[in-house]
């Protein structure tokens, strides 16, 4: 049995072929973390038995951890900061490494025009990077210091999406956005750029709001929030029903029966 857990034509150190790919069919099970992944291997497979062979399964993610951990206090490493957000404006938080991919920039241009339009608001972007530098100094160039935080790297981001009005992905492109998951964990309001993974980590559109992956795609997305918050009410009406197919419990007794068939 073999786990797949990237898109294993867009990896970091090698993009494999078709041929590479269909190596993987000596195993017995090939678990993979999406259905777009899934659907490669399948376009992939020579027979039913291959076809077989593929088994969705997402990255677990400890949700009650999440929950726990979200209740805290300070986080990690910055003690001096904490991650409470002011109630007199709505707050958009976005949680990433920060590399241009993450669209970060986009999220500070968006944020300046809408401040220029008279919408009050705030951002927090969570995370470090070889990119944080140029960030910063982006914020300072649009002047924006004071309603755009950039905490830095932290152990235990929760906090920080608990207390946020907003989760926005504001992402160029991604693999599986599994941050995603933690939002919905946590059962925030998503904004989020239509890259892969998205649309079914978001069920196409039922547990967050999908927009076009670029700076006027989350402009329009952040002005609908703050323009008519009680649109995203119908989003926390699905995730309070919704079973989250990605929790530990849930992925241990799948890959539990999987193996037991073996």
């Amino acid at each position: 049995m073999v786990w797949i857990h990237n898109d294993l034509r867009k990896t970091h150190f090698h993009n494999y072929t078709d041929e590479e790919i269909r190596k993987f069919f000596g195993f017995d099970k090939i678990l993979v973390i999406s259905e777009q992944i899934k659907a490669d291997f399948e376009n992939l497979a020579q027979n039913e038995d291959q076809k077989s062979r593929i088994v969705r399964i997402y990255n677990p993610l400890d949700t009650e951890e999440v929950i726990s951990k979200s209740q805290e206090v300070g986080s990690g490493k910055l003690e001096d900061q904490q991650p409470l957000t002011n109630n007199d404006q709505p707050t958009f938080v976005s949680v990433g490494t920060v590399f241009p991919q993450k669209g970060f920039d986009r999220l500070l241009k968006v944020h300046k025009r809408l401040l220029e339009e008279g919408f009050q608001h705030k951002i927090q972007i969570v995370g470090d990077g070889y990119d944080f530098e140029n960030i910063k100094k982006l914020r300072s160039e649009l002047g924006v210091e004071n309603t755009a935080e950039m905490i830095g790297f932290t152990d235990n981001p929760y906090p920080y999406f608990k207390n946020a009005d907003f989760y926005v992905l504001s992402s160029r492109y991604e693999g599986f956005p599994t941050v995603l998951f933690e939002a919905i964990t946590l059962k925030k309001k998503i904004i989020a750029t239509e890259v892969s993974g998205v649309g079914e980590m978001l069920e196409y559109g039922k547990l967050g709001l999908m927009v076009e992956n670029s700076e006027e795609g989350i402009y329009s997305g952040m002005k609908k929030a703050l323009e008519n918050p009680e649109f995203f009410e119908k989003y926390n009406h699905n995730l309070n029903d919704y079973e989250m197919p990605f929790n530990l419990e849930n992925s241990v007794k799948s890959i539990r029966k999987i193996i037991d068939n073996l």
